[in-house]
């Protein structure tokens, strides 16, 4: 499974926001926003918009990297698929 990250700015409110499209094998399966000095001590961690699929029924996680995203996505698409 290829899971790519493909940064795109996000418009929140009244403001934009560093995000990325979450692509799994070419396919769109969420969307991530970086957090803002707005948000406190959650500052600069990734926060999971949207999610799609079988990972839209997870909560919406924080990561602190995409690194770490990727390897949360990765392994629940995996157990999904097994």
């Amino acid at each position: 499974m290829n899971i790519t990250f493909e940064p795109i700015p996000v418009a929140l409110d009244e403001e934009r926001a560093d995000g990325c499209l979450v692509m799994a094998d070419a396919s769109l399966i969420g969307v991530l926003v970086m957090l803002s000095s707005a948000d406190g001590e959650f500052a600069g961690k990734w926060f999971a918009e949207a999610l799609f699929g079988s990972l839209g029924e997870e909560d919406q996680p924080l990561f602190a990297d995409l690194e770490e995203a990727r390897s949360w996505i990765a392994a629940r698409l995996t157990s999904a698929r097994s």
